[in-house]
């Protein structure tokens, strides 16, 4: 069994009120078997990768993910961009690992590990652009009225109090008549907050069921800001959605400064670098919850896998902001909040060939 052809497409498609590009990927070997994926860049794929894996056996994914691995890392390389590179090596990832679950005509949620065949969903849609206060609330009853029990506010502006607002109103609209078991709330400040207003807000929403906040302090002293946010609240602290590898991985676990980990499915490099980074997350008692709300059908697979999974991030399919829904033949089905995964082989899908070529560029 060998790698014959690996070829992308990139597709251009609405997103909100302009256009976004998506790039989708399939792997094809010898013997007729086509895994697919997501993601990655085009040019990395061809010219770095594709010339590595032509003529390798599909079956060995350790040994190509290495081969890939080494590829990205290597000093005369120095120029090529880390984050796209590990996110082309994560999408390949994920095709072998669709192509060899078709092979054993096995699902790859059981092949990766089996831990279960269905994968609480949070909602993922609210903050894409600065939004309004009304705005807000009302996209927040939106994903409460489809059945989300956790639901994720990206904050667009500064002002803490503005912040603040949107958040109490929102609870307040969604749990009022809900006080026994209220929808709970994400947090992600995009990184934009000192430790000082990250405090105060988090004194300022004391009374709101916030189940974790993302990234609410400045980049510039990460890790520090980190240490000092989990002194100072018992909410689970959620980052490093921008780590690349095992190795930056562990230098953020080894602050002891977070609950939830968020290494991205396509930026970690795939299952089999998911795989790995969520069995070290374990051994510091961490969560892991992999960043990408335009990859539930990706991500459910992996923490489906995993012991120490929890849920995957969606962008629900009533938002502009989503592709995920639209790629495929039969898509994925969120029901009230979770994702059911069949056993049909490799991640269960087929792409929607009128939507590929309605949109291909």
């Amino acid at each position: 069994m060998k790698i014959v052809n690996i070829t992308t497409e990139t597709l251009r498609h609405k997103w909100g009120d302009t256009t976004r590009d998506s790039v989708i990927l399939n792997i094809e070997s010898d013997n007729g078997l086509i895994g697919i994926s997501r993601g990655g860049d085009p040019k990395i794929i061809s010219e770095i990768l594709t010339p590595l894996l032509i003529g390798e056996d599909p079956r060995n994914i350790m040994k190509l993910w290495y081969l890939m691995y080494q590829e990205i890392w290597k000093y005369r390389k120095i120029k090529l961009d880390i984050i796209k590179g590990s996110s082309s090596l994560g999408a390949i990832d994920i095709a072998l690992w669709d192509l060899y679950g078709k092979y054993l005509k096995e699902p790859v949620w059981r092949i990766l590990g089996g831990f279960s065949n269905e994968v609480k969903v949070y909602a993922d849609g609210i903050g894409y652009y600065n939004q309004t206060t009304e705005e807000v609330v009302k996209i927040f009853k939106s994903h409460a009225d489809q059945g989300y029990e956790y639901i994720k506010y990206h904050i667009t502006e500064p002002d803490v109090d503005i912040a603040v607002e949107k958040l109490i109103l929102s609870h307040q609209l969604i749990n009022s008549k809900n006080t026994t078991n209220p929808k709970k709330f994400m947090i992600d400040a995009f990184s934009m907050w000192t430790i000082d207003q990250a405090k105060e807000y988090i004194d300022k929403t004391l009374n709101v069921p916030i189940y974790f906040l993302e990234e609410i302090v400045k980049k510039d002293n990460e890790f520090g800001n980190y240490i000092k946010l989990k002194q100072y609240t018992t909410t689970n602290i959620a980052g490093g959605e921008s780590t690349v590898n095992i190795f930056q991985a562990k230098q953020l676990l080894d602050t002891q400064s977070i609950d939830i980990l968020q290494t991205d499915i396509l930026g970690g490099g795939g299952f089999t670098g998911l795989k790995s980074i969520s069995e070290l997350s374990k051994s510091y008692g961490v969560t892991l919850m992999p960043h990408g709300a335009q990859y539930p059908e990706l991500n459910s697979h992996l923490v489906a896998s995993i012991s120490n999974g929890n849920m995957v991030p969606a962008c629900p399919e009533s938002e502009p902001y989503e592709i995920w829904s639209m790629l495929y033949d039969v898509k994925p089905h969120i029901i009230n909040g979770v994702m059911r995964l069949n056993s049909k082989p490799g991640i269960g899908l087929d792409f929607n060939k009128k939507f590929i070529n309605d949109n291909k560029i």
